[in-house]
């Protein structure tokens, strides 16, 4: 983001069709002497950045929705097509998750709409605020209506040691609400005196890393996760012998072999990297995104 008091502008895809440089959805802003975000980069960001600069240096500009074929007019060999709204200093709106905010192309303005379903999407609507068609005539377009997520994927890192706070940085821009919890005096963003009690509070569809300076610090908070209801995801950083002695104590404390089968240790994508920490939580970062999109683990 800009600093603050500063004009600005707000790029956002707003639809794609066929292979595009990043979903809808994708944000982007650009004020006098910089920016924070992308679209994609290449050829559609470097013009979309031209016309963002022109429309910055007017004092009073309306928001443009604008097309770009990727193939036929960017030259770019992915031959997709997306379409952009470009916003001058857009309003700053208090909004909820269950609230979607309707911005009107031909004033600028922005208001609350109540939130019409769980997913996080941005559709194009008619001069009678109806939704259009995929890719409807750009003069049919009349407002951008954007539903934010109502519940974005809580991810729960126990642990702020190396790879604890490498993993965080990693993961910040990914859209997980993150939690990062040690025990420890002033480490963590979320210091906890009982990381074991944040655990058992925590919901059972989070995806839970475990990362922590003790072994039986690590072996307590497995017992208690694995044991949760409908539990997605439980990592545990180390290698396959100790992964192997935590399931033997497990079965000792008599939990289901389903339960155990819960546990993902050694922990993060195979063959990535070796054993620094900024490359164990890109290794990491990427199991918990293919967890995220249902995908297999790479395990």
């Amino acid at each position: 983001m800009s600093p603050h008091n500063r004009p600005q502008v707000q790029i956002t895809l707003v639809e794609t069709q066929g292979s595009s440089p990043r979903n809808a959805g994708a944000r982007m802003y650009l004020w006098d002497n910089g920016q924070s975000g992308t679209i994609g980069g290449g050829e559609l960001e470097f013009r979309v950045s031209a016309i963002a600069r022109d429309i910055l240096l007017q004092k009073k500009a309306l928001p443009k929705l604008l097309d770009f074929p990727l193939g036929p007019v960017l030259g770019q060999c992915c031959g997709g097509f997306v379409r952009v709204l470009i916003e001058p200093s857009p309003e700053n709106i208090s909004t909820s998750a269950d609230m979607a905010v309707l911005t009107c192309l031909q004033t600028g303005k922005k208001t609350l709409q109540p939130q019409s379903g769980p997913a996080g999407k941005i559709e194009i609507l008619d001069k009678n605020q109806r939704a259009c068609p995929k890719l409807t005539a750009l003069d049919e377009c009349r407002f951008v209506l954007e539903q934010p997520a109502i519940k974005p994927r809580h991810v729960y890192i126990f642990g702020a040691g190396h790879i604890g706070s490498a993993l965080i940085k990693v993961l910040e821009p990914t859209g997980f609400k993150l939690h990062l919890i040690d025990g420890r005096k002033d480490y963590g963003d979320d210091n906890s005196d009982d990381p074991v009690q944040r655990a058992i509070e925590a919901p059972a569809n989070a995806l839970f890393v475990i990362l922590t300076h003790c072994h039986d610090l690590d072996y307590q908070l497995c017992r208690c996760i694995l044991q949760k209801s409908g539990l997605q995801f439980c990592g545990l950083i180390g290698s396959a012998t100790k992964g192997a002695r935590f399931v033997t104590r497990l079965k000792a404390d008599g939990l289901s072999q389903k339960q155990i089968s819960k546990l993902t240790c050694p922990l993060g994508l195979r063959n990535i990297g070796n054993k620094d920490p900024a490359e164990i939580a890109i290794a990491i970062a990427a199991q918990l995104l293919q967890k995220r999109e249902n995908k297999t683990d790479g395990n």
